[in-house]
């Protein structure tokens, strides 16, 4: 039990990090099996005929579409999927410091337990409409609007560089 609580928990820490922390080598790991779906997508041209695919996404060739599509399901998903990870365990841990002493344990516990189920469904949403804006504003017919979404993703790297910074 000193072992476990000692030694093999510093070991564990200082290869995994605490409990608020998780390694961008994680995140692509838990984020491959995105990937690899979004490969399958590209490759099968969302299911459809390449040249349904591509008129129905108002491209005009379907290289163009390729390329495009590439873009989004190889790049941008997965690079969007790879910042939640830090954010939950963020978000958990902030739910976890709540203290309170009016109620008992068991409730208390309940309570914790919804409230951090709502902060991780807000979490998720926020960054999922996020990353829908960027990629309207990317692929847009204004150059503005491009310009507007480069930036935000330059943001992006910035904040997900923050995010796993360690301590």
């Amino acid at each position: 039990n000193d072992y476990v609580r000692g030694p093999l928990r510093q070991n564990l820490v200082t290869c995994l990090g605490t409990e608020d922390y998780i390694s961008p080598k994680m995140c692509i790991a838990s984020t491959l099996p995105m990937w690899l779906q979004s490969l399958m997508w590209v490759l099968s041209c969302d299911g459809a005929a390449c040249e349904k695919s591509a008129s129905d996404g108002g491209f005009t060739s379907i290289y163009q579409y390729m390329i495009t599509d590439a873009v989004l399901q190889l790049l941008l998903l997965p690079f969007g999927l790879m910042i939640v990870y830090p954010l939950l365990l963020r978000a958990n841990q902030a739910v976890a410091a709540l203290h309170c002493v009016a109620s008992s344990h068991r409730t208390w516990l309940l309570v914790r337990m919804v409230l951090g189920t709502c902060v991780n469904v807000l979490v998720m949403s926020c960054n999922d409409q996020l990353q829908i804006a960027f990629r309207e504003m990317l692929f847009s017919s204004t150059t503005s609007s491009m310009y507007l979404a480069v930036a935000a993703y330059v943001f992006q790297c910035f904040f997900m560089c923050l995010l796993f910074r360690r301590k």
